[in-house]
């Protein structure tokens, strides 16, 4: 017995539908109005932090991952990003640039969480050693005149900053502009 093509093809049409769709008739109920994120028991809320903060979260990261091998306990800084960087320094999140013995990591910390993401990608060699630069914090309050000048004061309340290589790009943040100013990162002086 032969089927007619034209018998056929609604008949599949009405099954791939029934399929598709047999999934999508059961929808969540919306939630309740006002309802909220909540946080764990003793989760930290968030709040912007210091570098010297989010550097004692790297470093606690680093000392609590399991994963990592022992063989590389210590790990090289020669990157840093703070994003939404106020004049007292704290940012609503830092991205670390690090490498060890093994691998280069790329680690997003924030105050109350911390994200560690293996890159395959080359970071710069040069290590970055804090104590021998200025502080994002007094980088932003010794320059926010010129800062303020430069983006406007609707587009400074936070800026972002980039250190590589021994110099700091600040951005502002949060906005479509592309118009980078640079710092000298040992002496705090515009380039």
């Amino acid at each position: 017995m032969k089927i007619p093509l034209g018998a056929v093809i609604p008949l599949v049409a009405v099954l791939v539908l029934v399929v598709m769709t047999g999934g999508c008739s059961e929808q969540l109920p919306p939630a309740p109005p006002g309802n909220t994120v909540s946080l764990s028991d003793g989760q930290e809320p968030f709040r912007p932090i210091t570098l010297d903060e989010g550097i004692q979260n790297l470093e606690a990261l680093f000392t609590s991952e399991t994963d990592l091998p022992s063989a590389r306990p210590r790990f090289s800084l020669v990157y840093l990003q703070g994003r939404g960087v106020s004049t007292e320094g704290k940012a609503e999140q830092w991205i670390f640039g690090v490498t060890t013995t093994c691998q280069n990591y790329f680690v997003q910390v924030e105050s109350n969480r911390q994200v560690l993401v293996p890159w395959q990608g080359e970071l710069p060699e040069k290590e970055i050693d804090l104590s021998a630069l200025v502080q994002p914090g007094d980088l932003l309050a010794r320059n926010w005149d010129s800062i303020e000048e430069e983006f406007g004061p609707e587009d400074t309340s936070l800026v972002d900053l980039e250190l590589s290589e021994g110099i700091y790009a600040v951005t502002p943040w949060r906005v479509e502009m592309y118009r980078i100013l640079y710092f000298d990162a040992v002496t705090g002086k515009r380039i």
